[in-house]
């Protein structure tokens, strides 16, 4: 059967040249190509699940009129999960204007480590086009990086056209602050013919903010004496690997620093996230660098710049009669529900089943993705489209700087189901009905 170009929806490298081929009517990825497309592409094409009341199947007019009958009888609620496209995230900050309501996206303890960076220190960030065409030294905080996006060293670092050609050609190094070289990039290093190279300089998770620390001294001249690394609890790391590291980035005419947030889980990780962004402004006094933060998976940066352009506030923003007020410890939605501030959770969750609530409040109410599974039942499930499969949607890449947009794929392998914005747009309908009742 004849093959097709996809784009996908399920990171945030949001790959257009996915090659997809229609078996028995439904699109299927070419294996080999990438888990999470193969994964997403089948799981968007599941069928649907049922609209319930208490775990009782209902009509979906009889779902989203108990919808609208909770958010009236609530006092505090949180609106969670986000991984949505641009019209949902339009629809659902109209939402919590109606509804006073909290927004927080599901993943935001990951997106707070760089926001907490972004507001205090500020940065300087690449595009995944410049990494391509003009690094030549990248540093990956971590290993895993590949793993949450697995053509992310094939799309930075494959073979193909480039925009600049040097002569002599440079070399391009990467190195890896991890107990290993992702097989992926090293894949690419060996069919590279010497032009990249990998290697990695083993430091565990929980040593990256000490090695950073380190790595920043030297680049400013204070190499530590081997009594202060015995006393200061850095054995274990490589001392000399990290000079060499130093003098490398300092001879680059462009160099990297890349890490996912996500993989950063241990207490005050964002201050690891300011050495990074220190050691860059360090290097752009002689020479060029730059961040890569990579991110973008279940929308999570397609749902902020609406949150921002809308509001000009970032997640954990509570919507107050007509003040807005961001509070990114305050208004942590899991802090709000464990807590029992919060009465009522809205999650919203159309790109990714797998993205569920971890705890529920007093009432819950999903708009889920048609593959999606649920320990607990909620007072309200309503099935919703995936984007960019059951009707056009347009989503953030991984570096905030292109927007794209993605016709619906239709398929005979189940009817196309509203999507998030019209399922919110339909309650908004009903809230608006009662003009004198607050939600």
């Amino acid at each position: 059967m004849p093959e097709s170009r996809q784009a996908c929806p399920f990171c945030g490298l949001l790959c257009n040249d996915v090659v997809a081929r229609e078996v028995a009517g439904r699109l299927t990825v070419e294996p080999g190509q990438c888990p999470l497309a193969e994964r997403g592409f089948e799981q968007a094409q599941a069928p649907a699940a049922e609209s319930r009341i208490g775990g009782r199947v209902v009509s979906r007019d009889q779902a989203l009129d108990e919808a609208a009958r909770r958010l009236r009888a609530c006092s505090l609620p949180v609106i969670s999960g986000l991984a949505v496209d641009v019209g949902g995230m339009r629809a659902l900050v109209e939402l919590a204007h109606r509804c006073r309501a909290v927004v927080d996206h599901g993943n935001s303890d990951a997106k707070m480590r760089n926001l907490l960076t972004m507001q205090t220190d500020g940065w300087m960030s690449a595009t995944l086009s410049e990494v391509r065409h003009r690094a030549d030294r990248v540093v990956f905080i971590g290993a895993t990086a590949g793993d949450r996006q697995p053509r992310l060293f094939e799309r930075l670092f494959g073979p193909g056209p480039a925009l600049f050609e040097r002569q002599p050609p440079v070399p391009r190094q990467l190195v890896f602050l991890a107990d290993r070289v992702p097989a992926a990039a090293q894949a690419l290093a060996d069919a590279s013919a010497g032009a990249l190279t990998c290697a990695a300089i083993p430091v565990a998770t929980g040593d990256l903010p000490r090695a950073l620390g380190v790595l920043s001294a030297i680049l400013q001249g204070r190499m530590p004496a081997a009594k202060d690394v015995a006393a200061s609890g850095l054995r274990g790391i490589d001392l000399p690997a990290l000079q060499a590291l130093a003098a490398d980035l300092r001879q680059a005419r462009y160099a990297v620093l890349a890490w996912a947030a996500a993989e950063l889980d241990y207490p005050h990780a964002e201050l690891t996230v300011a050495t990074a962004a220190r050691i860059v402004r360090l290097l752009n006094r002689d020479t060029r660098a730059a961040c890569l933060p990579l991110g973008g998976n279940d929308a999570d940066l397609t749902s902020d710049a609406v949150l921002l352009w809308q509001t000009g506030l970032p997640f954990r923003t509570a919507f107050r009669e007509d003040v807005l007020r961001y509070d990114p410890v305050g208004n942590r939605a899991q802090r709000l529900i464990d807590d029992r501030e919060a009465d009522l959770l809205l999650w919203v969750s159309s790109l990714n089943p797998g993205l569920v609530p971890r705890s529920h409040p007093d009432a819950t109410i999903v708009f889920g993705h048609p593959a999606m599974r649920l320990e607990r039942e909620p007072d309200v499930f309503i099935p919703v489209g995936v984007p960019a499969f059951d009707h056009p949607s347009h989503l953030f890449r991984s570096d905030k700087v292109v927007a794209i947009h993605y016709e619906a794929k239709s398929t005979p392998a189940r009817p196309p189901l509203p999507g998030v914005a019209a399922t919110v747009q339909a309650l908004l309908t009903r809230l608006a009905a009662d003009a004198g009742v607050r939600c």
